[in-house]
């Protein structure tokens, strides 16, 4: 563990090379991360909605095809969904907020990693409610035997940024839980000797001489770095009480005895739901291949790179958000007053073509 202002420290990029993972401190503000919570939940009501799920304990039918494209846009593969969900995100205020924070801090880090040319290839936030069943143990990437036609680099190529938007600081939440010094072939080797299920393969790990899954605790505002090789899983949630999107009060504000005003969340001492929103940076020579969750309006565009993450996580003041929304509305009524144009000139020359063609054929038939 690493408060913010020592990740620059030799030690920072010791414990990312030997053990895989490294919990850094009061990286990002207890208000950004309060305000992309916000923003998370309100995209998870919407999915979930279009998706035809009432709460992240049912699944899309999968007879309608509608609600199975949704769910695809929406959301990414994660193993043991049922309560949990991989929200794909768009980089809006809310997020650019936490995300531009985040990488002010770990950028500097991350490239001596994977260079400054990482790009940004997963946006996206872990939801786990009440009820989420602990994940069997897994990596993001894999790393198969040496001279298999599908054999990994043997450096770190893809780094991932957990963020907790908000405290994390029971087990009852199911924290992530982390397998220290298991991205390496032996681990991987060891977690395939069988059926990863069950049990998760925590006790083939241990017979092989790694320690057991460690729970990694989080305030708001801390980042989990992890290489995306370590073995980890996400710990059942077994908080009691209705998840957040089962709450009747959820967003509103209230006033504890101190006079102080406390959101729902924030009174709920048992934990309910817990958000990951993530990040994930792969190196350019890198050939590691994942499911890689983020959005299509960000798979499909420009690529983002560490180097450019201060332009591109750059805060918009409200005259500017205000401004980009009206240039977008304006290229919008161009592009329809161009279409609209097109197939009235169209409409126009068809018109003037059968004309003539009727002109020539009513002097044939005057005949």
């Amino acid at each position: 563990m690493l408060p913010a202002e020592r990740l620059g420290d030799h030690e920072a990029l010791e414990a990312v090379h030997h053990l895989g993972c490294l919990h850094v401190t009061g990286v990002v503000s207890v208000e950004a991360c309060r305000h992309a919570l916000g923003r998370c939940e309100g995209l998870l009501r919407e999915a979930l909605k279009e998706s035809g799920c009432a709460s992240t304990a049912e699944t899309p039918d999968e007879t309608n095809e509608s609600a199975m494209c949704a769910a695809r846009a929406h959301f990414g593969d994660v193993l043991s969904p049922p309560h949990r969900r991989d929200l794909k995100v768009l980089l809006d205020d809310a997020i650019r907020a936490v995300v531009g924070q985040a990488l002010q801090v770990l950028a500097p880090m991350m490239e001596q990693v994977l260079t400054a040319d990482a790009e940004l290839t997963e946006l996206a936030c872990l939801i786990s409610d009440p009820g989420a069943s602990a994940q069997p143990l897994h990596s993001d990437t894999s790393i198969e035997k040496k001279g298999s036609a599908r054999a990994r680099e043997s450096t770190c190529t893809v780094l991932t940024a957990f963020i907790a938007l908000q405290d994390i600081d029971t087990h009852l939440m199911g924290p992530t839980e982390v397998v220290p010094g298991s991205h390496c072939e032996n681990a991987h080797e060891a977690l395939r000797a069988g059926n990863r299920c069950r049990g998760g393969g925590a006790g083939r790990l241990i017979a092989s001489g790694y320690a057991p899954p460690i729970p990694v605790l989080l305030r708001c505002g801390d980042v989990l770095l992890m290489d995306s090789r370590l073995v980890h899983r996400g710990g059942a949630n077994e908080a009691k009480g209705k998840g957040r999107d089962e709450e009747a009060l959820i967003g509103k504000d209230d006033v504890d005895v101190d006079g102080e005003q406390k959101t729902v969340h924030e009174r709920d001492t048992g934990g309910r739901r817990r958000a990951l929103l993530y990040v994930t940076f792969k190196a350019p020579f890198s050939a590691a291949r994942s499911s890689f969750s983020m959005c299509d309006e960000l798979k499909n565009g420009r690529v983002m790179r560490l180097r450019s993450s201060a332009v591109w996580c750059a805060a918009r003041s409200e005259a500017k958000a205000l401004s980009d929304k009206l240039e977008a509305i304006s290229v919008i009524e161009r592009e329809r007053d161009v279409a609209l144009l097109a197939i009235h000139l169209n409409a126009q020359a068809a018109i003037a073509k059968e004309t003539e063609k009727w002109q020539r054929h009513k002097g044939t038939f005057a005949k």
